[in-house]
């Protein structure tokens, strides 16, 4: 009787846990739709861990911060219209910025401010970017 008992606590233990990993799996291809790859499968960009967007702006134009990443060893910009993104060395996860950008006026109207959302893949191995307009 005491082994019953043992082993359905056991395997009850065990289901929990399994089922908490694929809830976690599922949520997080849900709301990011990623899919981290094999270490093999990362170029030797995505090795380096270090994301650089340039955006290209004018003397009018700019960028700013947002929302600031929450795991990052360094994230700022490195120069007008430069972003840089490493993230801190004991993290592996999803972390995310968002950043605004407003073109210069053309003289005849106001500039254009976009909003960009990057959200970073990061493993043991690399780490993936994806940019995306939120607005």
């Amino acid at each position: 009787m005491k082994r019953i008992i043992l082993f359905s606590i056991i395997a009850i233990f065990i289901s929990a846990t399994i089922g908490c990993e694929k809830d976690e799996k599922k949520k997080i291809k849900k709301e990011d739709e990623v899919n981290f790859k094999n270490c093999k499968d990362y170029s030797e960009k995505e090795k380096k861990k270090e994301y650089i967007w340039y955006a290209g702006y004018g003397d009018e134009e700019g960028a700013w911060l947002v929302q600031q990443a929450k795991h990052f060893k360094f994230s700022d910009f490195i120069e007008k219209g430069v972003y840089k993104y490493q993230p801190d060395n004991k993290y592996f996860g999803i972390d995310s910025v968002l950043i605004n950008t407003n073109t210069g006026s053309d003289g005849s109207s106001s500039g254009i401010t976009t909003a960009y959302k990057i959200t970073f893949y990061i493993t043991k191995c690399g780490m993936v970017a994806k940019k995306e307009i939120i607005k």
